[in-house]
Formats: C-alpha cells, sequence, structure tokens
C-alpha cells in the first residue's frame, strides 16, 4: 500500500468513444465495469482481450489521457474484437491498482515501479507482481522560477534558506514525489523550508504556472516532457528561469531510487540560453504479472508493429522505437513483452 495520501478508489469512468479507420466498432462491450469501452470487430482468429488500462487523473484531454487512448486504439486495431476499458487514474496509485486487479494494464513512472520492487516511500512493502511491457518516453524534473528570484541555483535556497514560495505539485503525484525526493538530497524537508519563512503550495503545473505569473509563488517544478504547455504558457508574458540540479544529487537520486540523467535542452524553450542538467524518469506500460503472457505478447507485438501511428497520438512518442521500449522500465519485464524483446532482437 502507498503512504502517499489522497488516493482514492477508482473515479468515475471517462466517457470517450472512437471511431477506427482500420476496424469497426462492436456495439457489444465484455466489460462488467462502467466506463471508456472500446472495442474492435472480431475478424480474427485471435482471441479478444477485455482489458481495463488505467491511465492519468479523471477530466481527459492530458498527455497520458491522450497516451492511453492511442494505446487503447492500437490494441483494437491489433486485436479486433478486444475491449478496452479507460479508467482514470494517477502515477502512483496505478500501480497499486495493477498489483490489486482493479486494471490489467496501466502508465505510471519507471521510477515509480522501481520504488514498488524496493518496498520503498511511497510504497510500504515490496510490490513484485507487477511487470513492465514497455518504456514509452523520458520525463524531466523541471524547475522553474521568476528570472528576478535572487538565487541561481537550488543548493543556493537551501544554503541562505532563502524564503521561498514553491510550488512542488498535487499531493502524491510522481512530481511532487521527484520533488520532495531531490528537496530530501539536498538535506531539507517540506518542513525545514516553511520553517525558515517559506511556503510550500501543492498546486498542479497548470495552476502553479498561474500563479507564478500572478506573482503569487516564486517557484514551481513539474516531471514532464520538455517543452512542456504551463512553462511555454508563463514564459510568453513573464521573464523566466530554470535551475540546474547539481550532479551529485542527480547521481544520488539515481542510485537510491532509479531515476536516470536527464538534460533539458537549450532549444526547448526560448528563454533557455544553456542546455539544464536534472533528473527523470521514463513513462512506462505495466501489467500484472498473472495476465497471460501470450496476452501480453500479442499487445507487444501491436505495438511494435504500429509504431508509425503511434508517432502521431502526441510528440511524446515521436521517437519510440522497438529498441526504446525494451530498456530503462524500472520493473521487470512481462515475460510476455521479453519473448517478443527477444524474437526481434532487440534484447539479447
Amino acid at each position: 500500500m502507498t503512504k502517499s495520501k489522497g488516493f482514492k478508489g477508482l473515479a468515475l469512468l471517462i466517457a470517450i468513444l472512437l471511431t477506427f479507420g482500420m476496424v469497426g466498432c462492436s456495439s457489444q462491450s465484455k466489460s462488467s465495469n462502467d466506463g471508456n469501452t472500446q472495442q474492435g470487430n472480431n475478424v480474427s482468429g485471435d482471441k479478444p482481450l477485455n482489458f481495463r488500462l488505467i491511465g492519468a487523473t479523471i477530466g481527459g484531454g492530458g498527455v497520458w489521457d491522450l497516451i492511453a487512448t492511442g494505446i487503447a486504439e492500437t490494441i483494437m486495431q491489433k486485436l479486433p474484437g478486444s475491449t478496452i476499458t479507460s479508467v482514470p487514474g494517477e502515477g502512483v496509485a496505478n500501480v497499486e491498482s495493477v498489483h490489486n486487479g482493479e486494471a490489467e494494464l496501466g502508465l505510471t513512472h519507471s521510477s515509480i515501479a522501481a520504488s514498488a520492487v524496493l518496498g520503498i516511500d511511497p510504497f510500504s512493502e515490496k510490490i513484485e507482481d507487477v511487470k513492465a511491457i514497455a518504456s514509452l518516453y523520458g520525463s524531466g524534473l523541471q524547475f522553474i522560477t521568476r528570472k528576478e528570484f535572487a538565487a541561481n541555483s537550488i543548493k543556493e535556497i537551501i544554503d541562505k534558506k532563502m524564503k521561498i514560495k514553491l510550488a512542488v505539485g498535487n499531493p502524491g503525484s510522481t512530481g511532487e514525489l521527484a520533488t520532495m525526493r531531490m528537496l530530501q538530497e539536498y538535506g531539507v524537508t517540506y518542513k525545514d523550508i516553511e520553517s525558515w519563512g517559506g511556503k510550500i503550495y501543492f498546486k498542479d503545473m497548470g495552476e502553479a504556472a498561474d500563479m507564478l505569473g500572478d506573482g503569487l509563488i516564486d517557484a514551481f517544478t513539474l516531471l514532464t516532457i520538455a517543452p512542456a504547455g504551463p512553462v511555454q504558457e508563463v514564459s510568453s508574458t513573464h521573464e523566466v528561469k530554470m535551475l540546474p540540479v547539481e550532479e551529485d544529487i542527480v547521481n544520488s537520486l539515481i542510485k537510491k531510487y532509479g531515476y536516470t540523467d536527464f538534460t533539458i535542452s537549450k532549444d526547448a524553450y526560448n528563454f533557455l540560453g544553456d542546455n539544464i542538467k536534472t533528473f527523470g524518469s521514463q513513462v512506462i506500460l505495466i501489467t500484472h504479472n498473472n495476465v497471460a503472457e501470450e496476452d501480453i505478447y500479442r499487445i507487444t507485438k501491436a505495438l511494435v508493429e504500429n509504431l508509425d501511428y503511434l508517432h502521431t497520438v502526441h510528440a511524446n512518442l515521436k521517437n519510440l522505437s522497438a529498441e526504446s521500449m525494451a530498456k530503462g522500465t524500472g520493473a521487470a519485464l512481462h515475460p510476455g513483452a521479453e519473448r517478443y524483446y527477444l524474437e526481434i532482437g532487440v534484447l539479447k
């Protein structure tokens, strides 16, 4: 179970109806859950799948919502007759949902999967039955401040005990967890920052960017791709800067929690003059070890054979390849995924 607060049971399911160009849609769903059900026309001899895919938070339209929809459509196109029910979730909680059998497929971060396997915060016990299918794309921790903010490094903020007003993401989110862990590696906690006059705000990246623009906070963090929409928006009307994460902190986070070395390219934002050193995590597709090997083999094969389509789903997936899918997952590959990657030669 997770230690983080704020996780609830499954929310209302998002209603998304897709029309597929490659296959027709069937009107009958095998899912026993209310939800966002997508189904293809059973025109092949392969056994149809009846799976739930837990993605992002309720509301729709976010990156994970779009990617989850693209994955569902890919499965539908390649495995006709299958039913995929889209379930809203959150990166950390999605691991528990798959572990508890509330969904057969889910999106999370490689660092969260690694924490689950090790049984470290935010998990109170080891979760070893959640396996990876594919690594999808990388996200980097971005520390955005107003340009006039006095500090030019995170270390300077800590050393000088600056009274920073910092938004760190929604409580228990992958971004908030990454920020909390990073600060701990610098030797401070949220309480420490507030004890010397600072303030911690738990806000999502969009609201945090608005608060920065309105002068209500000094800085905010987000764990996502670069360029990120909220950063682009606030930087279009206000002068901002990005603070790097010191190399020793990055190395410690990699060693302890399975994060990855990450560089924000100076080309990502027009306010950057140099590349920014930070740390990151891979967004991955997960499943339960008990899901049949053949089913996950077929799903993995469907994803690899439909890469051209997946590249169009979202810019985050534009560099997705069979080779990248098999690496950096944080948790062991499911036997079905591993078998397919070995078969096509991207694993040795």
